[in-house]
């Protein structure tokens, strides 16, 4: 049991001492990782930048196709409501239409008119 926890105590050493070579290592090859994380520091500004020219492009785009899209919504309503006028009037004008039209039967009562037949009678031939 003893040997146990000398060997959990050693375990428990020797990550330590790993952390610490590496530290070390990083400690030494400092410069080296200085510069390689400043070039990728720079890589990640420029991207950044990029993307960012990109989503104001794509929101100013789609800002000026949403005006365009309510412009044209206003103008269909305008249009919707002209032709719902114009329906309304046309079904006005049809019944006024049949009314007359009705009108015109009763008054005739039953008697044959030549109203519909307007050429002049030029007789038999």
């Amino acid at each position: 049991m003893l040997n146990d926890a000398k060997s959990n105590d050693f375990s428990i050493f020797d990550n330590e001492e790993r952390v610490i070579k590496q530290a070390e290592e990083l400690a030494s090859s400092f410069d080296e990782h200085a510069k390689l994380v400043h070039e990728n520091m720079q890589s990640l500004a420029i991207g950044y930048r990029r993307s960012f020219r990109e989503q104001q492009r794509l929101i100013r785009l789609s800002d000026r196709q949403q005006g365009q899209l309510r412009n044209i919504t206003i103008e269909l309503q305008g249009a919707n409501s002209r032709l719902e006028e114009q329906a309304t009037r046309l079904a006005e004008l049809n019944a006024a239409l049949e009314e007359e039209i009705k009108q015109k039967k009763t008054t005739r009562g039953g008697a044959k008119s030549d109203s519909y037949d307007r050429r002049p009678n030029r007789g038999i031939y």
